[in-house]
């Protein structure tokens, strides 16, 4: 499917795909979301930390990290895309090359 979307897009041809967010083609490719009037595709996920009691408490930094902790889907989709290109085998290169790109945000977590 994503061939095909290239593929279209490079020849400038029309073409519906179904997509999620986030996803690496948002980041690398002019898409145009639709709009769902009718809510077919529903509400948004959610990713929530979930820890035992006094979790918290034993773990003062890390709980900090994790309640900072925020990432639009545009951040991660440009996350996933660098990884995507550096391919597999290399995602430690590219998540150190993600971090000093964004080196401000990453830091916002660890305060």
């Amino acid at each position: 499917m994503l061939s095909a979307l290239q593929n279209a897009i490079a020849k400038k041809k029309p073409i519906l795909v179904t997509l999620w967010r986030p996803h690496w083609a948002y980041a690398k490719l002019p898409l145009k979301v639709l709009k769902d009037p009718e809510g077919a595709y529903g509400d948004p996920d959610k990713v929530q930390a979930i820890a035992p009691k006094g979790f918290a408490a034993d773990h003062t930094e890390l709980a900090g990290w994790l309640k900072n902790f925020k990432l639009t889907s545009a951040q991660l989709g440009s996350l996933e895309l660098l990884l995507q290109k550096k391919g597999s085998g290399h995602e430690q290169e590219a998540a150190k090359e993600w971090i000093d790109a964004n080196r401000t945000l990453v830091d916002s977590w660890l305060k």
